[in-house]
């Protein structure tokens, strides 16, 4: 059986104060949160991913201050030019552009 090697304080960078504290109080294992992150952190690839996620879930959130109009609700406005009411413009059926995006 291999054991899982987990990283201790003589892993981690660690400043003055701190270092005497771990060395006195000998190892300390760092938690999963904090691995987790110096993993995310040393990793571009999966910063940029991270960021990309957090982009869309903030977009997910914003949707409805963004694209206040039901996608499929029909106006009489039909194929309507670019407007500070609809900044994509409506198509055939009067539908809102941005909403149905």
């Amino acid at each position: 059986m291999s054991k899982a090697r987990t990283e201790t304080w003589q892993d981690a960078e660690i400043s003055g104060e701190a270092a005497s504290d771990a060395e006195a109080s000998g190892p300390v294992e760092l938690s999963r949160r904090v691995l987790w992150w110096r993993y995310i952190v040393r990793d571009k690839k999966a910063l940029v991913g991270l960021f990309v996620l957090g982009a869309f879930f903030v977009a997910a959130i914003l949707a409805p201050l963004v694209a206040p109009y039901d996608p499929n609700a029909m106006d009489y406005d039909m194929i309507g030019a670019p407007s500070w009411a609809h900044p994509l413009g409506t198509d055939d059926l009067g539908r809102d552009l941005l909403s149905r995006l």
